[in-house]
């Protein structure tokens, strides 16, 4: 979903603003299902994938299960460090392949996570709408694109200069939405 200054009132957005609204990064996805797959603890503040992900036949392969979740952190650190470059990015799958990961039960989940967007809302009834004001000052300060994955628990992460990274969650809610742009940049 893309928004720019003719598919929303002009006076409330500057004429040369654009907003990327990307609920399909695979990278991002497919560590939350990895994650989700293997049911790896992982300390610190990286978030989990929303709700109960139908994980098919995925098994953590035999490998010590720390070295995964060591492995699957570092994964993660250096995804929401920094935006690709690249349209193809190397994801989990290309660097450790399918193994232990039930390729059909991730792309039926990526799919039902997607299904939301697939019916766009009245512009009106979008949350961009409902924090216009905060997302022309957050778009001033810089950002380009909101990513938004299927986590639980107000996670947000700025990945790049140009970058929001949230939970649905988070833009559902009116005030955590904007309170997450407000932050941006700052």
């Amino acid at each position: 979903m893309k928004y720019s200054e003719e598919t929303h009132e002009p006076s409330e957005w500057p004429e040369a603003m654009t907003m990327v609204i990307d609920d399909h990064d695979l990278e991002l996805l497919e560590l939350l299902f990895v994650r989700a797959a293997w049911s790896l603890q992982i300390p610190g503040e990286a978030p989990s994938a929303a709700g109960n992900v139908p994980v098919g036949s995925s098994s953590a392969p035999g490998a010590d299960r720390d070295k995964l979740a060591s492995r699957w952190a570092s994964e993660w650190a250096a995804a929401v460090q920094e935006a690709p470059v690249e349209r193809n990015v190397e994801r989990w799958h290309d660097k450790y392949g399918w193994s232990g990961i039930d390729h059909d039960a991730f792309e039926a989940w990526v799919f039902d996570q997607r299904s939301e967007s697939r019916a766009l809302p009245a512009l009106e009834d979008s949350p961009e709408t409902a924090v216009t004001s905060e997302l022309v000052g957050a778009w001033e300060r810089g950002l380009r694109k909101v990513t938004v994955l299927p986590i639980d628990g107000g996670w947000t992460a700025t990945r790049g200069a140009e970058e929001l990274l949230l939970g649905a969650d988070v833009r559902a809610n009116r005030d955590e939405y904007s309170t997450a742009l407000g932050r941006f940049g700052q």
